[in-house]
């Protein structure tokens, strides 16, 4: 049975008239303003350049805009070569990576060798001591791990795609906040080829040995960088949280300029719309995103965190909108308690995709957990708001896998070939397309800010924690699943009665409270659901999963319980077990405390 809801992933018809000819307009003069000013990386000129327009434009619509200025941990590449040595020296393209090693200014010479994939099994019968490693994929952190425990002393990414992706492979969510945590950085020569070049490299090696010289510069330090933010209010003081990163690799056209300029179209919708909605809207462009693994919203929620804690609704990101060609949109990066919203909101707005599609989706996007729906949210696009609580929703818009630019390996910027590389320029943009993206996000921001009842249904929370503790039962050892088990259960039949009586709620004045009720039991579930460690801190850029503090039930089961990995592991299975249990029955009892209190009439 699939785990996609069968309408969270529609094709959005184009509408006509003039405010629709009015916002495209205005988009494509924005987007192609961004894209001239070239890659804007964080704490540079051109930064200062994209964030200068940003401001203009919403001063232009009568709105006040703020500037934090802030020190962030940037990386980027400066110089990257590759040539293949031999009778006659072969310049290969090649751009760098961030965050990985320096060579000298000179470069370095060594053998490659081939090792798919890059994950431990492909190292077997290969001796990388010394050698420069052929990775078959886009330059990630995990590989370059086991490319340095096996002795390697460079990499060369081969993309399965005609692009030649940068990348960051910093494994550090925002800046680094300790010396321990920049340690953590795979310290690697790396650079990123296209598939093509990949290909000849590996006819090469299987015709006799290759020796490559690598060049790889690159500038990583403190930086000064910028985030502008422009807040409209409501009526009451909770608001929504709208981010979209602004930094790009090259022009970055679709990743991220043509998010940023969706952004702009939004604010001067609410700057025209001449009547407060009840709840605030909050955007903020983030730095740091590309060169510094979430650095902007990192800061942001650590420099914000008890206002948001307290009068955050929801968080809206908006990354990868407006690919030409990319009408199917897809709910991602969404929290169970907001996912009925989105689905009845697509649903609304247009029809069903072809099952080809949502088969792609299903086999790409599938996650650790059994079961557990595919557009629950990941450790990426700035989602630096977990340990707060902030419940999430993204509406990506992806090509069609028949489409001639679609690469069905690419996920960013709607899966499109050119995602991540040079040829992501301003042509790459598609105005319909994009005016459609703008069409669902202003449909969502008016309904949620403006909503009676915020649309949130903690009953798919519940059930989504009871998927993830069958798993541990049934696979793990350990951590008192049973008890949780209980507990999520009487959650959610106390929750059930107190949505109900929301139903039969009508003025503002009512459905205050029960909405704040609403935000509270975010803080408490969310944080279990979707971060390991401390509420006030991020976890790691890596990959993780649902209820990722109780994983080492499943690493429990594989060690001898008299051992001393497998005693220390189970104290710390043990604090996350309060931790989750602890979260839990306080979101039973202010639910019970709502339906017996002042809410209980």
């Amino acid at each position: 049975m699939s785990n996609l809801p069968s309408q969270s992933n529609h094709n959005v018809p184009r509408s006509s008239g003039a405010a629709r000819a009015r916002d495209i307009a205005f988009m494509k003069e924005a987007v192609e303003r961004l894209c001239l000013v070239g890659e804007k990386i964080s704490g540079t000129e051109a930064e200062q350049q994209a964030c200068d327009y940003i401001v203009s434009c919403l001063e232009a619509f009568g709105l006040e805009a703020r500037v934090h200025k802030f020190d962030a941990y940037i990386g980027f590449p400066t110089e990257t070569a590759l040539t293949l040595l031999g009778d006659e020296h072969h310049s290969l393209p090649a751009v760098g990576v961030a965050f990985g090693a320096q060579t000298a200014s000179e470069g370095m010479e060594a053998v490659l060798v081939h090792v798919g994939r890059g994950r431990e099994a492909d190292y077997n019968g290969v001796d990388a001591r010394g050698k420069i490693v052929l990775v078959d994929g886009i330059p990630d952190y995990d590989p370059a791990v086991i490319a340095l425990e096996h002795g390697a002393v460079g990499m060369v990414f081969a993309s399965r795609n005609r692009q030649r992706p940068k990348m960051a492979i910093s494994p550090v969510w925002g800046s680094p906040a300790s010396a321990e945590e920049l340690a953590r950085m795979a310290r690697i020569p790396i650079v990123s080829i296209d598939e093509a070049d990949g290909e000849r490299l590996k006819a090469k090696l299987a015709e006799s040995s290759v020796r490559v010289h690598l060049v790889a510069r690159h500038e990583e330090g403190w930086r000064t960088v910028r985030m502008p933010v422009c807040e409209v209010a409501g009526r009451e003081p909770e608001f929504v949280l709208v981010g979209a990163h602004y930094c790009s690799w090259f022009d970055g056209s679709t990743d991220n300029v043509a998010s940023n300029v969706l952004l702009l179209a939004l604010a001067r919708q609410l700057a025209e719309h001449g009547r407060p909605l009840r709840y605030g809207v909050r955007f903020a462009w983030w730095p740091g995103h590309t060169q510094g693994r979430y650095a902007g919203s990192a800061w942001y929620a650590d420099q914000f965190w008890q206002d948001l804690h307290d009068n955050a609704i929801l968080y809206i990101n908006v990354d990868g909108n407006g690919s030409r060609g990319a009408n199917i949109k897809v709910a991602r990066n969404q929290t169970g308690e907001i996912s009925g919203f989105s689905a009845r909101l697509l649903d609304e707005l247009a029809a069903p995709i072809e099952e080809p599609e949502r088969q792609w989706l299903e086999q790409q996007w599938r996650r650790n957990e059994p079961g557990i729906d595919i557009s629950r949210p990941t450790r990426s696009s700035d989602q630096s708001f977990f340990g707060i609580g902030l419940s999430s929703l993204q509406i990506a818009s992806m090509l069609p896998l028949s489409h001639v630019d679609r690469n069905a390996r690419i996920s960013g910027s709607g899966g499109a070939w050119w995602w991540h590389s040079s040829e992501e320029t301003a042509d790459k943009v598609g105005y319909e397309e994009l005016a459609d993206d703008l069409t669902i996000h202003a449909q969502a921001l008016w309904r949620i800010a403006d909503a009676a009842v915020i649309p949130f249904d903690f009953g798919v929370t519940a059930h989504d924690l009871l998927l993830n503790l069958a798993q541990f039962r049934h696979e793990g050892r350990g951590g008192r699943i049973e008890r949780l088990i209980d507990a999520v259960s009487e959650f959610s039949a106390e929750y059930s009665r107190f949505r109900a009586r929301g139903e039969t709620l009508a003025t503002e004045e009512e459905t205050a409270p029960f909405n704040r009720i609403h935000l509270e039991l975010a803080r408490q579930l969310n944080p279990i659901l979707y971060q390991r460690g401390d509420r006030f801190a991020v976890d790691p850029a890596l990959d993780s999963r649902q209820l990722p503090g109780l994983e080492a039930t499943l690493q429990l089961k594989a060690l001898d319980e008299r051992s001393e990995p497998a005693r220390m592991l189970a104290i710390t299975l043990t604090r996350q077990s309060n931790r989750v249990l602890h979260a839990i029955l306080t979101a039973t009892r202010i639910v019970r405390r709502a339906w017996e209190g002042s809410l209980r009439h």
